[in-house]
Formats: C-alpha cells, sequence, structure tokens
C-alpha cells in the first residue's frame, strides 16, 4: 500500500546499527546489521544493505553442503524441526532453482519467497518481496563472508526483472516511509563500531552538524554508465584519477572517454576498470618493493574537488580466514567494469555518505525510485578525504 500521511513520520525516521566483522581478503565490506530478524518465528540474521546491488539474498537451510558454510554461518529457516514452530508469515513465490550472476563472486543457486524483516521502532513490519534464498553458492569468496545476506539499495536504473529489490523504494510503497524521505546514509566509525548506524529519511542540517564537516559537503550527482546493465550503480562523473603525482588511464576502447567513480556499500577496496586498476597496483607495489612511502590515491571531480585517500589505506591487514594476518595491497582489476574506479568501505570508513532519491508516481498506485545524487563530508574527527578547490 502506498505511504498515505501519518502524523509519527518524521525526517529521520529508521536507525539501523551496524557491527563491524573481520576484514578478509574476499573484497566484501566488513559492516552489516547485526541481529537483522525475519519471519514468525523470527531467525536472527547479519544483513548488509548494499548500494552496489539491485537484489536480495539470504543463505538458507535448503543449502546443508560444504558449498553454504561462511564465516558468519547464519542461516535463514524455512522449516523447523517442530511443526509448532513453523513460520507463519513465510511464503513461497517460486520453488524453482533459478542461477543469478554475481560477477566476480561467482554465482549463486536460489529460489524466491517472501517474509517479514522487523524494524525496530515501526508497528509494521516489512514485507521482503523478493527474498531470493540460497540453495548453492558456487565461489570461495562466500566461505569469508562476514554476511548472511544482503539487501540490495539500487539507483533504479537498469533493473534486472524477477531478482529485482529495492530496500528504500519497498518501505515508501508499503506505508513506512514518506516519498519526501527518500534517502539513505551511512556512518562508519571503525575505531568505535557501536557508533556506526545506517540512516533512513532526510539529514536535517541541525543533526549533520553533529558529526560532519558541514563546509565540506560535496554533491556526487547521479551519472548513468553507459554500458548497458551497469545503470544500477550510483555513478558519478570523474575527471581524472592518480596515484602520487602519475596519473591513470582507463580502458577508452570498450568504456567510451568518460570515466566514472562510485562509493559501494557492499565493498571493501578499490575496485573496477580492468587497466586502471592494474596500473594502480603496479605502482603500489613498486613503492613497496623500493622501500618508500605508499602514493596517495587522488580521484579529481568535475568541479575540481579531489577525494584523497592516504596510500597506506590501501594496505590491507587481513583479520580472518585466508592470508590471516597477512598484509596485501587491496585493489581488483575488474574486465567487466571498464571506465569505472568502484571504492568500499577503505574511503566509506572516513566520510559521511548520503544516498538520496527522486521519487515518482509509478502508475500503478505506488512509487518508483531513481537515484538523484550522493552527499559525502568530512567527518569532524577524522582525515580530510574531501578537499575542495
Amino acid at each position: 500500500m502506498p505511504y498515505s500521511n501519518n502524523a509519527q513520520i518524521q525526517s529521520l525516521e529508521i536507525s539501523l546499527p551496524l557491527s563491524r566483522g573481520a576484514y578478509q581478503n574476499n573484497g566484501a565490506s566488513p559492516w552489516y546489521v547485526n541481529n537483522a530478524v525475519l519471519g514468525t518465528p523470527g531467525t536472527t540474521m547479519k544483513i548488509n544493505f548494499d548500494t552496489g546491488s539491485q537484489f536480495s539474498w539470504l543463505t538458507s537451510n535448503q543449502c546443508n553442503t560444504t558449498a553454504c558454510k561462511h564465516y558468519s554461518s547464519g542461516s535463514f529457516r524455512t522449516r523447523f524441526p517442530i511443526p509448532i514452530f513453523e513460520n507463519k508469515t513465510f511464503e513461497w513465490v517460486d520453488k524453482n532453482p533459478a542461477s543469478f550472476d554475481f560477477g566476480h563472486w561467482g554465482n549463486m543457486e536460489m529460489n524466491t519467497a517472501k517474509d517479514i524483516f522487523e524494524i525496530a521502532g515501526k508497528v509494521e513490519d516489512l514485507i521482503i518481496n523478493p527474498l531470493n534464498l540460497v540453495t548453492h553458492y558456487k565461489s570461495n569468496q562466500f566461505k569469508e563472508s562476514n554476511w548472511d545476506g544482503s539487501f540490495g539499495v539500487p539507483t533504479g536504473f537498469d533493473k534486472q526483472e524477477g531478482f529485482y529489490f529495492h530496500f528504500v523504494e519497498q518501505l515508501i510503497n508499503q506505508g513506512l516511509l514518506a516519498p519526501s524521505n527518500a534517502e539513505i546514509s551511512f556512518f562508519y566509525d571503525p575505531t568505535n563500531p557501536i557508533n556506526s548506524s545506517i540512516f533512513i529519511g532526510t539529514m536535517t542540517d541541525r543533526y549533520l552538524k553533529q558529526i560532519v564537516d558541514i563546509e565540506s559537503e560535496t554533491i556526487l550527482t547521479y551519472s548513468k554508465h553507459p554500458i548497458e546493465g551497469l545503470g544500477y550503480i550510483w555513478t558519478t562523473k570523474l575527471d581524472s584519477m592518480f596515484v602520487g603525482n602519475d596519473e591513470i588511464n582507463f580502458d577508452s576502447e570498450h568504456g567510451g572517454e568518460q570515466s566514472y567513480f562510485c562509493l559501494d556499500t557492499g565493498s571493501s577496496q578499490l575496485k573496477g576498470d580492468a587497466r586502471a586498476m592494474t596500473d594502480t597496483y603496479h605502482l603500489m607495489m613498486n613503492a613497496i618493493n623500493a622501500n618508500t612511502e605508499l602514493p596517495n590515491l587522488t580521484f579529481k571531480l568535475p568541479d575540481g574537488t579531489k577525494l584523497i585517500l592516504e596510500g597506506e589505506d590501501c594496505l590491507s591487514t587481513i583479520e580472518d580466514g585466508s592470508f590471516k594476518n597477512k598484509s596485501i595491497i587491496d585493489i581488483a582489476p575488474l574486465p567487466y567494469l571498464p571506465q569505472l574506479a568502484l571504492m568500499g568501505s577503505k574511503m566509506l570508513d572516513h566520510i559521511f555518505t548520503r544516498y538520496i532519491y527522486n521519487v515518482t508516481d509509478n502508475g500503478k498506485g505506488g512509487y518508483s525510485l531513481f537515484s538523484k545524487e550522493m552527499r559525502i563530508y568530512n567527518k569532524l574527527e577524522g582525515p580530510c578525504i574531501i578537499q575542495k578547490v
């Protein structure tokens, strides 16, 4: 049911506390919402809210092989050993398994259901539909996952029908969020994770001044990547990228002349354009081999603003799993993402990020959401990532 005016609705409506797991060698963000409750009686799971994804997935008890053994170990229960405890809100949508290509993470086999997600402070629960339940993984990266599943927070463009899920859009269409508050924000504090949260609803200046440098506000207007199928990623135009004083070239042959930048809450590392990432990695390794200081990464925006990440932030100590206690340059070349530099928690840990939507009538009694812009800020305490002209 579409949102109807409710006096209890506030500008900042929902807060979801975040937890941080071990930093692992799988390219996934260590951040997730802990104690997320789905179903009746509830199954408690660890869920990542992913701005680089457009679908929902959960590990489920349908998969009882080693393929679904993962670090977090949580599993959604479609059935209970004692019938009296059967999930009262669970419904199958399609039991037939389907395959989903998860990029360099491999493939998922999953079927589709729907169920409720409890939101603290809300009388009504959110119905997650489609809720894709994994029956089999085909990738080693899942073994090191801190999460049990993920909810997509996409742009609204290039929808993949059949799997498509948009967390904020569903909140609005089920009356749990005002259309005027179509926004989701992420505050990570790796030094004190208990302070970390996802905020859903419009951020006011009064609140922002408590946590960020308002003067550092930088608007990253959404600009759709020209390659078909990549429009769901929150991309903005990038003027240039540097490693130290060396300008990095992108793959213009396959991605066009314009390069793009993205902040992805589902990722930990810097990844994207194969040529750009390979050259960046080699320049970092050259500094390590020469025993010199790692060069800074600079992302220059069209208005001249620079996002500067210290080189040391690309050197990661793996906290668990494969390569535990080893340090790696956490950069991944991905041939299917030409002309794109996609940055995860390595930068997001140091800034406050808002993802803001335009809302339109979908002609079916509800609303459709399409990305408008990201707004980013330096924190009051932390490095000056955003440097204006």
